[in-house]
């Protein structure tokens, strides 16, 4: 292709005497374009819809108003345990893609995954799934708890996984002469495990200001010892002294 009308027909250039047909701009066009590589981009889906089990999506800059088409097929999504929609925060992998007929330019995705807050439930999610699997979502697990427990008593020289969530702010937990120390975030449920090789008490306190109750937000953890452990029907120890 050439700016200057009045050059030559030569080499394939195009002039106003000797045109190229819209077919060859647009096989050049492709050919170029199918020559670029992948690349990672991150963006907002303005609009997700699914159909035969394909994607197609647009997919906007998270600070200009720029938008792209991008199509994911339903080979990529069935990779995926992520379910995505309208709002969602992504990142894909990318390559750019020229429909011969229509004329169009998209994106078509080779991976895609939730980001930032979506990734966090996303995350969230898994563990569920998880913690699910384990039964530890079953009616007969459940037992009512005090709203801020006092005591905790765990088993000596045995690992033990505590698992926290707040539905209210940041909290921290601490527990003494432990590597526990961890902090406590909305919609997000922090794992930490221990084990505890001398019995006894041990203080577990937030340590991160909460509110004004922040003073009386601590517990104990009481180690027992393997005589002392007698779990009951539900698998709970007392925390009372014998």
């Amino acid at each position: 292709m050439s700016d200057d009308q009045s050059a030559p027909a030569t080499s394939g250039a195009a002039t106003s005497e000797s045109p190229w047909p819209v077919a060859r701009l647009a096989g050049s066009l492709k050919v170029y374009i199918d020559r670029l590589g992948t690349v990672w981009v991150e963006g907002e889906l303005t609009q997700w819809q699914v159909r035969a089990g394909h994607a197609y999506a647009k997919l906007k800059d998270l600070a200009e108003d720029v938008t792209v088409d991008l199509k994911v097929w339903a080979s990529v999504l069935s990779r995926t345990d992520e379910s995505f929609a309208q709002g969602d925060r992504v990142v894909v992998l990318v390559k750019p893609d020229y429909w011969l007929k229509g004329g169009s330019l998209s994106m078509v995705g080779q991976a895609i995954r939730h980001t930032g807050i979506g990734d966090l439930l996303a995350r969230l999610q898994q563990l569920r799934a998880q913690l699910a699997a384990e039964g530890l979502f079953d009616a007969s697990h459940k037992v009512p708890l005090p709203f801020l427990p006092q005591c905790i008593a765990v088993p000596q020289n045995q690992r033990v996984t505590f698992r926290f969530a707040t539905p209210d702010v940041i909290h921290g937990i601490l527990i003494a002469h432990t590597n526990v120390n961890t902090m406590i975030m909305p919609g997000y449920v922090s794992q930490v495990s221990a084990t505890f090789p001398k019995a006894g008490d041990t203080i577990m306190p937030c340590h991160e200001f909460c509110g004004l109750g922040h003073s009386e937000m601590w517990a104990v953890v009481r180690v027992v010892p393997p005589a002392d452990w007698h779990p009951d029907a539900q698998g709970r120890v007392s925390c009372a002294k014998s």
